[in-house]
């Protein structure tokens, strides 16, 4: 069965929860408790794998609320390709110069670059962490064993912000990205970043940001002053692939 997505008409769309919640009321399969994540998570693409007629439906409840947006077959829209890490950026005259950390370099003429994204974003972890306690169940009572040393076991959602760099291609490979996290560092033009460098992080944004026109960029890279944060890694990719859709012929 084919499914359809929602897209945004422009990034610069917002809804309120509420208005997002009564427009859910059109359709069975968007319940008022996904509201808040389709919000949070609003950077693009609004929602996707939805049958044809439930997408109409809720396209017509968002516009009665002032939010447009347009109906796109799933199968049409563009998917991402792998990604390559790098740890270096160097901008050389015609080219850029990739290094991973092992030290292996990839150049790249700028006439092959077809679009920029950058951003911070919050990657969520999951952590398990062990605590010892005393149980006392079994030393109750006259003639009661010792208390048992015990382990248990818990498990943490963590939210880590992270930064990231995606350089896209025409040719292979296509796709190469740069990752910062709160232990790691990245280079650019030999200048170390860390991700606590946020005036670094900015300046090789819109460094970078003026290799290309600003339609193919993505939001942050247009202003890295705005202090704009993607909810996770799905979000920044999905503004990737709204942006992609675009710039279709």
């Amino acid at each position: 069965m084919e499914t359809f997505s929602l897209l945004q008409t422009s990034l610069d769309q917002t809804i309120d929860r509420a208005s997002l919640e009564d427009a859910s009321d059109a359709v069975r399969s968007v319940a008022r408790a996904d509201c808040a994540r389709i919000q949070r998570e609003l950077f693009g693409i609004v929602i996707s794998n939805l049958e044809r007629d439930e997408a109409l439906a809720f396209q017509t409840a968002l516009l009665k609320r002032n939010f447009p947006t347009e109906l796109v077959a799933d199968r049409d829209l563009p998917v991402l390709h792998e990604s390559f890490q790098v740890q270096r950026i160097d901008h050389r005259g015609e080219v850029l110069v990739f290094t991973d950390s092992m030290g292996r370099e990839r150049t790249r003429p700028l006439t092959d670059l077809v679009f920029l994204t950058g951003g911070f974003l919050n990657r969520i972890e999951f952590k398990t962490e062990w605590h010892q306690h005393l149980d006392f169940s079994g030393s109750e009572g006259r003639g009661g064993g010792m208390p048992r040393l015990t382990n248990e076991r818990e498990f943490k959602e963590e939210n880590e912000l992270q930064f990231r760099l995606d350089f896209f291609f025409w040719a292979e490979p296509n796709r190469l990205h740069a990752v910062l996290g709160k232990e790691t560092a990245i280079f650019h033009q030999g200048k170390p970043l860390r991700l606590k460098d946020r005036g670094g992080l900015i300046g090789m944004m819109s460094a970078l940001a003026e290799l290309l026109p600003p339609a193919r960029v993505n939001s942050v890279l247009r202003a890295p002053a705005s202090g704009r944060v993607y909810s996770n890694l799905q979000s920044y990719e999905n503004e990737i692939r709204w942006h992609f859709h675009r710039l279709k012929p």
